[in-house]
Protein backbone atom coordinates (compact mmCIF):
# COMPACT_ATOMS: atom_id res chain seq x y z
CA UNK A 1 0.00 0.00 0.00
CA UNK A 2 1.33 3.44 -0.88
CA UNK A 3 0.66 5.38 2.32
CA UNK A 4 1.36 8.72 0.65
CA UNK A 5 -1.43 8.18 -1.86
CA UNK A 6 -3.86 6.84 0.72
CA UNK A 7 -3.15 9.69 3.12
CA UNK A 8 -3.56 12.23 0.35
CA UNK A 9 -6.84 10.72 -0.81
CA UNK A 10 -8.20 10.74 2.73
CA UNK A 11 -7.24 14.38 3.16
CA UNK A 12 -8.45 15.46 -0.28
CA UNK A 13 -11.97 14.15 0.21
CA UNK A 14 -12.10 14.37 3.97
CA UNK A 15 -14.16 17.52 4.22
CA UNK A 16 -16.91 15.87 2.14
CA UNK A 17 -16.70 12.54 3.94
CA UNK A 18 -16.91 13.85 7.52
CA UNK A 19 -19.74 15.87 8.99
CA UNK A 20 -19.83 17.31 12.50
CA UNK A 21 -23.33 16.91 13.93
CA UNK A 22 -22.72 18.64 17.25
CA UNK A 23 -22.09 17.57 20.83
CA UNK A 24 -18.67 16.13 19.93
CA UNK A 25 -20.19 13.70 17.40
CA UNK A 26 -19.35 13.10 13.74
CA UNK A 27 -20.87 11.19 10.86
CA UNK A 28 -18.40 9.68 8.38
CA UNK A 29 -18.83 7.74 5.18
CA UNK A 30 -18.06 4.03 5.19
CA UNK A 31 -15.34 4.57 2.57
CA UNK A 32 -13.59 7.19 4.73
CA UNK A 33 -13.80 4.99 7.81
CA UNK A 34 -12.34 2.02 5.92
CA UNK A 35 -9.40 4.10 4.65
CA UNK A 36 -8.64 5.67 8.01
CA UNK A 37 -9.00 2.43 9.95
CA UNK A 38 -6.77 0.69 7.41
CA UNK A 39 -4.11 3.31 8.08
CA UNK A 40 -4.52 2.84 11.84
CA UNK A 41 -4.04 -0.92 11.48
CA UNK A 42 -0.97 -0.31 9.30
CA UNK A 43 0.49 1.99 11.96
CA UNK A 44 -0.15 -0.59 14.69
CA UNK A 45 1.59 -3.27 12.63
CA UNK A 46 4.51 -0.92 11.97
CA UNK A 47 4.75 -0.14 15.68
CA UNK A 48 4.73 -3.86 16.50
CA UNK A 49 7.51 -4.44 13.97
CA UNK A 50 9.61 -1.66 15.49
CA UNK A 51 9.28 0.79 12.63
CA UNK A 52 9.40 3.61 15.17
CA UNK A 53 13.19 3.41 14.84
CA UNK A 54 12.99 3.89 11.08
CA UNK A 55 15.17 6.69 9.70
CA UNK A 56 12.31 7.90 7.50
CA UNK A 57 10.65 9.49 10.53
CA UNK A 58 13.11 12.33 10.01
CA UNK A 59 11.08 13.16 6.88
CA UNK A 60 7.85 13.77 8.81
CA UNK A 61 7.97 17.55 8.28
CA UNK A 62 8.43 17.09 4.55
CA UNK A 63 5.56 14.61 4.39
CA UNK A 64 3.26 16.93 6.33
CA UNK A 65 4.14 19.80 4.02
CA UNK A 66 3.41 17.66 0.95
CA UNK A 67 0.21 16.02 2.19
CA UNK A 68 -1.30 18.78 4.34
CA UNK A 69 0.17 22.07 3.10
CA UNK A 70 -2.51 24.27 4.67
CA UNK A 71 -1.88 22.80 8.11
CA UNK A 72 1.87 22.17 7.99
CA UNK A 73 2.54 25.90 8.21
CA UNK A 74 1.20 25.95 11.79
CA UNK A 75 1.61 22.36 12.98
CA UNK A 76 4.74 20.22 12.94
CA UNK A 77 3.31 16.92 14.21
CA UNK A 78 0.82 14.42 12.86
CA UNK A 79 -1.26 14.86 16.00
CA UNK A 80 -1.31 18.64 15.59
CA UNK A 81 -2.41 18.39 11.97
CA UNK A 82 -5.10 15.84 12.85
CA UNK A 83 -6.44 18.00 15.67
CA UNK A 84 -6.51 21.07 13.42
CA UNK A 85 -8.45 19.18 10.74
CA UNK A 86 -10.94 17.94 13.35
CA UNK A 87 -11.29 21.50 14.67
CA UNK A 88 -12.05 22.69 11.13
CA UNK A 89 -14.68 19.95 10.69
CA UNK A 90 -16.32 21.02 13.94
CA UNK A 91 -16.33 24.69 12.96
CA UNK A 92 -17.21 24.65 9.27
Amino acid sequence: MNHKLVAYSVCAGAMDDVQYIGDGKFVVTEEWLREVFSQAVSMNVADYLGVDDWQGWWDTDEALEELYPDYALDYTSCQGVAEAIIYDWMNK
